[in-house]
């Protein structure tokens, strides 16, 4: 290396030669990076290089600085003098000077903010928030080496995050190192397929192939683009996404520029194939490229464009469905997050389920495609999209293996579970797949490797548990004693200092003991997923080498911590069912098992059931006492129920009996009903409890419903008067419900006959806003009408409050009932309507109708309300009175002039009037005042000489009025 360092560059370099020094590679690799970089990126080879990057590694960069490699290579020393060659003056001289500089040696700061952010990022690599401020802290202090440690940090916990990769490559680019850059593309592009990436990427190969105005400089440059473009889409082509590369890659061919026919044809070629390849796709702007496409072709020749246009069109119909079909899948999808262990909540499992529902469909071939291989293509990128951001899901890897499995692309599969066992190192799943599928092919030793590789790792967490959990108990003793120390205690302190020391001593440890529980709970869980492992890893041995090399196995696991019973029940009846010898498998119950599991009342139920299979009544009888005799009473339930259960099926009615009572006295909870029914069962037969216990059952759910209604409903009706008639009589009143807590129905004996009002007692009074009273109007009492002069009161509004006692006690109990049932005023959040405001508009229209003959209505009796009078009260009147009453002409409020003067009399004197003055017809019957008949005797009921019916409307029923009018107004046939 010093010697090509030391020989002359026939051109200039571009880079610095201390990045020449930081590559540890041979000479012939130093002396390629030493070249001028616009000739690098300008050469055909080289970018080829470039465009179709290979998945290997860059070159690992050296630890030190360039200025520190070339310090240690300087053999200026050898001509240093010794120290006895130097005078004592120059000595002291050097000494002051080393003294001085000292002094003014700039002070370095401690950062204590991102020494405690590391910390926390060490801690727990999947904290963003503290991954986020430590990067702010970073790129603060402009630092370039630490930004770089940095991101290589957080990639190697999130390496398929697309906004940390191109934040990484925008730094490294704008510091011109297009070694690192392009070292940075190697290893991100094939793994993390994110279209802003590869975008990214084609934007990096443009610049340092085009000139400064967008056009290439050579025609290798161009060609080098070209095969960029191809490269990108052969990989991401088929992203939704895609549609703008696609576009620009279209774009870029049509710049083109020829000289001959056959560099027209070429290009022409080239831009129909990329338009066919992009309109069998689902992009997103396919619409777009279709007329497009279109246009070109007409453009180029009609008769030729039909034919193509004709033989892309259903592939495009196609596309276009598929992608609208997409979009209902893909609109769901979160592809922006960064991918973290999974907690299992709802928003993961909603994700999780709509990628599997979308990874189906791809599955279904939506696009009918013929080649299989496509089809395989799309689901593969499927599953690849998936896990930038569901990469810590066991099940999306397992399905993607298993769809390999099934298509008979095995040693695909195994590819994809290595890769997701590398990311999951302690997935049940995933390993016991990956062993399954390499014992499928005869690879037993790539087996054995998996099941230790496990075991290993799920040790390794167990041991960093423990060490972790002693570490914050130390922890918080040390905080505990520091506190004490610091307050400075003496032997004589007061009761009250004491006491309060004692509560913070009983309140570490509490924590202390909370942690070793967490601790413990968290142990158990993967001492469970170990035992499961030896057991698989002994059912492999089984099968590949036969019971003693299982044999052999069960030794290996005996001499660990992380074990539970299962390991020894599995072994125990492998032996049995295998080797065909209880005397083993009773070994392993009796002499290995029971003396670590006595006090496990699930080992003690496994053993039992070993024995009695064996139909060993002696043991069996002797293990129930043994077990029954040194268990711990809250634990011995389940053995006194298999001791319950084997003297009923094997034992007499003696013992029966007498296991019963021992076990009433042992335990309490269980009721001699309980016991009876389970002894009366076998199998999945039993006493009828719906026929035998019905009323039992029954009454137990009435209660729970009576109860509820009680506690929901704030007034229980029916009134007290019907459960006093009921006592009385016996039986249920007249129209009494049958259930009078949710039918309440009024109260018959508190019924009064109706009293009508009269008209000025009827007249309803408008109002801004209706306000339901509480008193109850008095029905006797008749209220006065409102005079002219007077103006009508306006009810203001109620503030919303709702009934109490003092005003509920006023109504009757069936009202009472029914208003303390209704909801509060101010619950109520829907739109406001101004009733007054609304009658008065469609009172005051004004429909225009062809002039009419005035007319002369009667105008006797109480002085009408101003403003308040409507055509069916004049009409009533005008029949009522007659021709011989004085009449005065009175216009209607709701008519025109013209309109209201017409009247009912106009033409030949009276009754129906003039109907030819107003419809242009002849007039048939112009008797004076004749009331037709069976057409308006219904008005009959309106009069007062003959009642008011009950059907009367109210006076300000417009629409009442209005059919009464239209029939009056028809022409008599």
């Amino acid at each position: 290396m010093v010697l090509s360092m030391s020989e002359p560059e026939p051109t200039a370099v571009s880079e610095p030669v201390d990045v020449i020094m930081t590559v540890s590679e041979p000479v012939d690799v130093i002396m390629t990076v030493s070249e001028p970089v616009d000739v690098v990126m300008s050469s055909a080879p080289e970018a080829e290089l470039v465009a179709m990057i290979p998945l290997i590694a860059p070159p690992a960069p050296t630890s030190e600085p360039a200025s520190i490699l070339m310090e240690t290579t300087d053999d200026s020393f050898i001509s240093a003098p010794a120290s006895w060659q130097i005078p004592p003056g120059a000595l002291q001289a050097k000494a002051e000077q080393a003294n001085l500089a000292r002094l003014h040696e700039p002070v370095v700061k401690v950062n204590y903010k991102k020494e405690r952010l590391e910390e926390r990022v060490k801690e727990c690599p999947d904290d963003l928030e503290a991954w986020n401020a430590l990067k702010i802290e970073i790129q603060q202090t402009g630092d370039m080496i630490a930004t770089r440690n940095f991101y290589e940090q957080f990639l190697a916990v999130f390496p398929t995050s697309p906004r940390q990769w191109l934040a990484y490559l925008e730094m490294e680019l704008k510091q011109s190192n297009f070694n690192e850059v392009e070292g940075l593309f190697r290893r991100c592009l094939k793994t993390v397929l994110s279209i802003d990436l590869w975008k990214f990427y084609l934007g990096y190969i443009r610049r340092i192939n085009m000139g400064e105005n967008g056009a290439s400089t050579t025609p290798e440059g161009r060609t080098i683009i070209e095969k960029a473009y191809e490269y990108v889409l052969n990989n991401v082509g088929i992203d939704k996404e895609a549609g703008p590369i696609w576009a620009d890659y279209i774009f870029f061919l049509s710049s083109n520029k020829t000289t001959n026919t056959w560099e027209e044809q070429r290009k022409m070629d080239s831009m129909r194939r990329a338009y066919q390849k992009a309109m069998a796709i689902p992009l997103n702007n396919v619409e777009h490229l279709w007329k497009d496409y279109d246009q070109w072709e007409n453009t180029l020749n009609r008769l030729t464009a039909k034919k193509f246009l004709s033989e892309k069109s259903s592939a495009y119909m196609t596309a276009r469905t598929a992608l609208r079909e997409m979009r209902g899948f893909t609109d769901q999808l979160l592809r922006t997050i960064i991918p973290r262990r999974s907690e299992w909540t709802e928003k993961d499992l909603n994700q999780l389920e709509v990628w599997r529902e979308y990874i189906q469909w791809e599955k279904g071939n939506p696009l009918h495609l013929e080649d299989e291989e496509q089809v395989i293509e799309r689901v593969a990128y499927a599953y690849q999209q998936a896990f930038l951001v569901l990469r810590f899901f066991p099940v999306l890897w397992f399905d993607f293996a298993t769809y390999y499995k099934e298509i008979g692309k095995v040693e695909k599969a195994l590819v994809v579970l290595k890769q997701g066992m590398e990311i999951l190192p302690t997935s049940l799943l995933l390993h016991f797949t990956y062993a399954e599928l390499c014992e499928s092919r005869k690879q037993h030793d790539d087996t054995r490797q998996t099941f230790d590789t496990l075991l290993e790792r799920l040790d390794k967490d167990i041991e960093k548990l423990r060490t972790n959990s002693q570490k914050e108990i130390e922890k918080l003793q040390q905080e505990a004693d520091e506190e004490r120390s610091s307050m400075n205690l003496s032997d004589d302190i007061d009761g009250e200092l004491r006491e309060q020391l004692r509560q913070r001593e009983r309140q570490v440890k509490k924590e202390q003991n909370d942690i070793e529980e967490r601790t413990k709970g968290q142990i158990e869980v993967i001492a469970k997923n170990c035992s499961l492992s030896w057991i698989m890893y002994m059912r492999f041995a089984r099968r590949s080498d036969g019971i003693k090399s299982a044999r052999a196995l069960f030794s290996r696991a005996r001499k660990t911590i992380n074990l539970t019973y299962h390991v020894f029940v599995a072994s125990a009846l492998m032996e049995y069912h295998n080797s065909k010898d209880a005397t083993i498998a009773g070994k392993v119950f009796e002499i290995v098992g029971y003396k670590l599991f006595a006090d496990d009342p699930a080992f003690v139920c496994e053993y039992l059931d070993f024995l009695i299979e064996m139909n060993d009544d002696n043991n069996t009888r002797a293990l129930f006492e043994r077990a029954l005799s040194t268990m711990p009473a809250e634990k011995a339930g389940p053995i006194w129920s298999k001791f319950l259960d084997y003297e009923n099926k094997y034992g007499d009615l003696a013992g029966i009996q007498g296991v019963e009572k021992r076990r009433n006295e042992a335990t309490q909870g269980t009721t001699s009903l309980e016991s009876s029914l389970h002894r009366y069962s076998y199998l999945d037969i039993g006493i009828d409890v719906d026929s035998e216990l019905g009323e039992v059952i029954k009454e137990k759910n009435t209660g729970v419903i009576s109860e509820a209604v009680v506690l929901e409903t704030p007034v229980v009706g029916p009134p007290s008067h019907e459960r006093t008639h009921r006592k009385e009589h016996g039986k249920k009143p007249l129209l009494q419900p049958v259930h009078p807590e949710k039918y309440p129905r009024p109260d018959f004996e508190q019924w009064k006959p109706f009293k009508p009002l009269t008209d000025s007692a009827r007249h309803v009074v408008p109002t801004a806003v209706t306000v339901p009273r509480v008193i109850a109007p008095d029905t006797t009492a008749k209220t006065p009408a409102p005079t002219p002069d007077v103006p009508p009161p306006v009810v203001t509004p109620a503030p919303a409050a709702t009934w109490n006692k003092a005003q509920i006690a006023k109504l009757p109990d069936p009202v009472a009932y029914f208003v303390s049932n209704l909801p509060p005023a101010q619950s109520f959040n829907g739109p406001l309507i101004q009733a007054a405001e609304l009658v008065d508009l469609l009172r005051n229209i004004i429909i225009p109708l062809p002039p009419q003959v005035p007319a002369t209505v009667t105008a006797p009796g109480p002085m009408p309300v101003p403003g308040r009078s409507t055509n069916a009260q004049v009409h009533s009147k005008n029949m009522m009175n007659g021709p011989s009453m004085h009449t005065q002409q009175i216009p209607g409020r709701d008519m025109p002039p013209m309109r209201g003067a017409s009247g009912r009399g106009g033409g030949g004197g009276g009754g129906r009037g003039n109907y030819k003055s107003r419809g242009g017809m002849p007039m048939r019957g112009g008797k004076g005042n004749m009331k037709r008949k069976q057409r308006d005797d219904h008005e009959e009921d309106y009069m007062p000489h003959k009642g008011m019916g009950p059907n009367r409307p109210p006076d300000n029923d417009i629409f009442r009025a209005r059919q009464a009018k239209r029939h009056r107004d028809d022409p008599p046939y």
